[in-house]
């Protein structure tokens, strides 16, 4: 693809740094917006379509500041069919993958959420979850419009769409990455807060998705069960303990609840078995999962605070660092 079939465009909102003048001298266009009522993302991202002739696009892709995509990312994009009327995701790796047993382990579920569930959600015709850097078509924008404007802007797009009967693709070859806070305590407030804005969207969209006539029973299912998971981790502990219990109860009853209850276990480990082809350096892998017990204890109590927490109506920037 040539530079010309596609162009790059800074939203400089409610900035006071360097971001206008940088990227102008970089050649970029840039919208700067200031406004000191309808602060954020969502916000800024409307206020720049708005600004913006799609008539001349097939789509456009959202990107965050602090993301870096691959060489050949519009390319990538470009190649999903039928790319005008529904929304594509790239595959979001960690770009720190190796710094700690925790982006460690990020990176593995990044695989084998983007590399393995979604192609599975795929072939079954289920929409996946929206997450950085997703390309939304033109015409799908046309018909719908902006209109996520919550903590939590990509589940709220999610679920209104796929309310809808929008379809939201996988792009796997198209790459974007993204750092992984090193630790358990560096990325809690954010963690919480996605969490507690995702049980949002559920209470608000929930109905929407159930009663929707467009849809099929298996994509409401998949999408209520997308919006209800604590990912895979805390799932996991969620399972096992209902295991547990059913097994300690005994009887056909007690064993049939506890086989049941191992099923999402059981689905996480193939899917993590499966991705460990795409995984650079296993070993790493190996050292990380002797940690996942004070790993999954950790995100069991983010998630219990994020079920007593508000969605947050702030958002608050995970501390990051630079390349050494």
């Amino acid at each position: 693809m040539s530079s010309a079939r596609f162009e790059v465009l800074v939203i400089a909102d409610n900035c006071t740094d360097q971001t206008a003048s940088i990227a102008r001298a970089k050649g970029v266009q840039v919208l700067e917006r200031n406004d000191a009522t309808q602060r954020g993302k969502p916000f800024g991202i409307a206020w720049a379509l708005q600004h913006t002739d799609l008539e001349r696009f097939d789509a456009v892709s959202i990107v965050d500041a602090d993301c870096v995509v691959a060489e050949d990312f519009a390319q990538r994009l470009a190649a999903v069919p039928n790319l005008r009327d529904v929304i594509a995701q790239p595959f979001i790796d960690v770009s720190n993958a190796g710094d700690s047993h925790v982006t460690t382990l990020a990176s593995l579920y990044g695989f084998a959420n983007n590399g393995v569930a979604f192609a599975t959600k795929v072939r079954a015709g289920l929409n996946v979850p929206v997450g950085v850097g997703f390309a939304m078509g033109t015409g799908l924008l046309r018909r719908n419009g902006w209109t996520a404007f919550s903590i939590c802007e990509d589940w709220e797009l999610y679920a209104q769409l796929t309310a809808r009967g929008e379809r939201i693709v996988s792009a796997p070859k198209a790459r974007i990455s993204a750092q992984e806070a090193r630790n358990l305590q560096q990325g809690e407030t954010q963690r919480t807060r996605w969490q507690a804005g995702k049980q949002w969207v559920l209470r608000t969209y929930g109905a929407a998705i159930l009663s929707s006539s467009t849809i099929s029973w298996r994509q409401k299912l998949n999408a209520i069960a997308e919006l209800t998971g604590f990912g895979p981790v805390v799932s996991g502990v969620l399972a096992l303990a209902v295991a547990l219990g059913g097994a300690a109860t005994g009887g056909a009853a007690g064993y049939a609840i506890a086989a049941v209850s191992l099923t999402p276990i059981l689905r996480q480990v193939i899917y993590a078995c499966l991705a460990l082809r795409f995984v650079p350096d296993r070993s790493a892998v190996g050292r990380a999962l002797m940690h996942l017990p004070m790993y999954a204890a950790s995100r069991v109590v983010i998630a219990m605070r994020s079920v007593l927490s508000p969605p947050g109506s702030a958002w608050i920037r995970a501390e990051r660092h630079a390349d050494d």
